[in-house]
């Protein structure tokens, strides 16, 4: 994500299946903590990106990981797999699903 005093975010530093809707959300998460480590360094810019990829690795490599198995398990990939996961999605409670996302979410920087 980092090399010298060059930072990706977002997509061009860890692409996200669309199957979350958190692409654009670790962008702006990105944003978060890039911004605070440049506002609060005093050690320069390279220490302030160094940190900031160490903290948002996990985070996005844990998030890109989730979205890939969910577009394995809700494309096809194996029938009845998808099947299992739409009969599962059938009978949750909406506070189930909003509880999922909430979790996601306060999983960042935002909590």
């Amino acid at each position: 994500m980092v090399r010298g005093r060059v930072a990706l975010l977002g997509d061009s530093a860890h692409a996200t299946c669309p199957d979350l809707g958190q692409g654009g959300c670790q962008a702006m998460e990105d944003a978060l903590v890039l911004t605070n480590y440049l506002m609060t360094t005093n050690l320069g810019v390279e220490d302030a990106l160094r940190r900031y990829e160490a903290e948002r690795l996990e985070r996005v490599s844990g998030i890109v990981l989730k979205a890939r198995k969910r577009a394995d398990q809700i494309h096809g990939k194996d029938p009845e797999l998808t099947q299992q996961w739409y009969q599962q999605l059938r009978e949750e409670s909406p506070e189930a699903v909003t509880g999922a996302i909430a979790k996601t979410i306060l999983g960042g920087p935002l909590h």
